[in-house]
């Protein structure tokens, strides 16, 4: 159990430089807010107005070299770090902590952890 703990921290970890690898990433193509008029590469949307985080959205996914799957990498690593946290908080809960009342922030990350994979695995 300890080991399974401690390389479910390790996974953890890692995810978590991979989110902030990606984001550091897609942070480049962060729209500065309000509505623009698309002129990307997909054609069906050109001279339509957007939103500026939808068209840099599209833009870094179909102009960007490898835009795409680093998207799709943040996104993925997002929902891992997510999910195993709360791996990682049930394998400890019951070895570590063994009182009653100190379980609470135990209870409490786990909920927000499952909370967080609800609403990533919406794709928001």
């Amino acid at each position: 159990m300890k080991q399974m703990r401690r390389l479910t921290g390790e996974m953890l970890l890692y995810c978590f430089a991979v989110v902030l690898a990606t984001g550091a990433y897609l942070a480049w193509f962060r729209p500065d807010g309000g509505t623009v008029v698309y002129d990307g590469p997909y054609e069906p949307l050109r001279g339509v107005e957007l939103s500026s985080a939808y068209a840099a959205a599209l833009d870094t996914g179909l102009a960007t070299p490898g835009g795409l799957a680093i998207r799709h990498l943040h996104h993925s690593s997002s929902m891992l770090l997510a999910a195993g946290v709360a791996v990682w908080v049930l394998l400890g809960l019951f070895r570590y902590v063994p009182a009653r009342t100190a379980r609470a922030p135990a209870y409490v990350l786990l909920v927000a952890a499952l909370a967080v994979s609800v609403v990533l695995w919406q794709g928001w």
